[in-house]
């Protein structure tokens, strides 16, 4: 797991930086050419190349994203245990411990559901993370008395960096408590690369889009005075030589003119002959 983790980070900060290098890039040429502020520059780069740059968010949403995965799904901590009943207080005296938070006990309950077939067996505990409370967990098992099938009903806590999951699983044949406890890291970088995906994906939705434009083969655009300059970026030539039976040549050349607005190569080509 050690190597499959290591290649997945290195493709994430890969897919980040690259994606962060490419945004920063963006808004110094931005505010360079329109010599606004950070900030003023940042918006109109959004609003004026939103598709481009609400994908590189997108990008780097998924980076964030795969880092999420990896740690919850690969540094999972896992325990289970049993706590030992108490016949004479009828729960359990017994800690549950996991790194470093601690399960304490304050009591348990077994109530009948609504639909008058379905009975509720729930365990409580209060949560310590080393001295500190940090909460209350109240796993449980819902049995459905008709088909005598169990459904675990489990108990989270979550923190900024890791959350906690606590599944009641029954009792054994001595009535102990079965507990399955489970400290999942990075789970809530899942849900911050999730949030920063529907951004991206909004601003590229939402944002302006500017009509492509077609000119003469050699024109250059004059822009549409919001700083985008429409020129020619690239003039491409081809030349074809014949020649004839009689021994004559004729040389056939074309260009291509693409601009800053028509790169996708809508501009028309023009045709010489010599």
């Amino acid at each position: 797991y050690n190597g499959l983790a290591v290649v997945g980070f290195a493709v994430a900060s890969l897919l980040f930086f690259n994606s962060l290098f490419m945004l920063g890039r963006g808004l110094r040429a931005y505010k360079k050419k329109h010599g606004k502020n950070v900030f003023a520059s940042l918006f109109g780069m959004f609003k004026d190349h939103a598709a481009t740059y609400g994908g590189f968010v997108a990008h780097i949403s998924m980076a964030i994203i795969l880092v999420g995965l990896i740690g919850s799904s690969m540094y999972v901590t896992e325990k289970v245990e049993y706590l030992e009943y108490d016949p004479e207080t009828g729960g359990t005296n017994d800690e549950f411990v996991i790194q470093d938070f601690t399960l304490k006990y304050t009591g348990n309950s077994i109530d009948e559901l609504e639909n008058g077939t379905d009975i509720l067996y729930t365990l409580e505990f209060d949560v310590y993370k080393g001295e500190e409370f940090v909460g209350h967990v109240a796993p449980s098992v819902q049995l459905v008395s008709t088909t005598q099938q169990q459904k675990l009903l489990a108990s989270v806590i979550g923190f900024p960096t890791e959350d906690l999951f606590v599944v009641y699983r029954g009792v054994n044949t001595d009535g102990d408590f079965a507990l399955d406890v489970r400290v999942n890291p990075c789970i809530s970088l899942v849900w911050v690369g999730f949030g920063l995906m529907m951004v991206g994906i909004l601003i590229a939705l939402i944002g302006k889009r500017k009509p492509v434009k077609k000119g003469k083969p050699g024109e250059i655009d004059p822009g549409d005075g919001n700083g985008s300059s429409g020129g020619v970026v690239a003039v491409l030539e081809s030349v074809e030589v014949t020649q004839g039976a009689d021994g004559s040549v004729t040389v056939v050349s074309e260009e291509v003119v693409v601009t800053e607005d028509a790169s996708d190569a809508d501009a028309e080509p023009s045709g010489k002959e010599a």
